[in-house]
This record gives structure tokens, sequence and C-alpha cells, in this order.
């Protein structure tokens, strides 16, 4: 859990990858390469959440597609995973993703960030088909921590999101 200043590390591992993940507040993004920005789209008081293949709750986000900004695949990330269009898009901070020296790559930099932003719900469109997901849904804050609380991350994304609610959610 959170000490200070300083958030929970969660080690990412998948077949021969292996990495270090850590969030920074900021409202600015390293010069690093972006790979998946996540956005945590808010309503009046509500926040939207999709359910994905593993049982996991999660903001809305992807990869970026070639020649798009990290930006453009939030929004067309955001439309596929959970019918949302969103808007105001801000940044609260960055995930750094740091590979170990005998992880295997792949297609993903040796270090990369992952923004983490907020963003209003512009639009949520009531007939939307699942592309990439099981669910989505608006969760008041609290139902929306204990689905959190259900992930194996070391409770990276519930400290993210309480940071978010705590600090500035969509100011």
């Amino acid at each position: 859990m959170k000490k200070g200043n300083s958030f929970s590390t969660y080690i990412l591992e998948k077949d021969r990858m292996k990495a270090r993940a850590v969030f920074y507040p900021s409202k600015k993004l390293p010069s690093l390469p972006i790979t998946t920005p996540f956005t945590f789209p808010f309503g009046i008081d509500e926040v939207c959440l999709s359910l994905d293949k593993m049982g996991w709750w999660n903001p809305l986000g992807g990869h970026v597609e070639l020649d798009e900004t990290w930006e453009e695949a939030l929004k067309r990330e955001a439309e596929e995973e959970a019918g949302v269009e969103i808007k105001s898009i801000k940044i609260v901070g960055y995930v750094k993703i740091d590979h170990t020296p005998k992880s295997e790559t792949g297609s993903y930099p040796k270090v990369s960030i992952i923004p983490i932003t907020v963003s209003k719900i512009n639009r949520y469109l009531p007939k939307w088909k699942s592309m990439e997901t099981k669910k989505r849904g608006l969760f008041a804050f609290d139902v929306a921590i204990e689905l959190l609380t259900k992930r194996a991350d070391n409770n990276q994304v519930l400290e993210i999101f309480s940071y978010i609610i705590n600090n500035n959610k969509n100011e």
C-alpha cells in the first residue's frame, strides 16, 4: 500500500517477460515511449470501469496503434471497451514500466510509461457491443473501490484510483 509519497510496486510477469511497474503522480509525462494509456472516466458521482477476460475491473484504455497519438488511442479504446465517449482528458500521473535485464520484451521497449488520466464521460452509448471486454459499468466510488480490491496487482490500480478521488478527480 501507499507509504508517504511512494506507491506500491507491481511485478508484471507473462511468459518470459518480467517488468517492474510503479505509479508516479504528475501532471506531465516524461519523454519515454508510451504503449498503453488508461483513463478513469467520471460522471457526476460515478466512474466507468470495464471487466476484462481475466475477471479484473479496469480503467479504460489500451494499446496505441501505428500513426495514432496516445490521446486518440484512449478515446478509441474507451468506445471499444465500454461504449463511452470521453472528453477533457487530464494527466494525473504515469506508471513507469522497467523490464528486468533478462526479460524478453518482444515488441515492448525496455522502459516505457502508461499515462494515467481522468476524463469526463461525454456520452454513455446505450447500444454497445463488447469487443475486448466482458462488460462495463458505471459505479459509485465505494463500489469501484470494492471491485478494484479484487485485482491481483498488489493493489496498484486501487491505490491509483484512491489517489485520484482523494486529490484531483477531474478538477
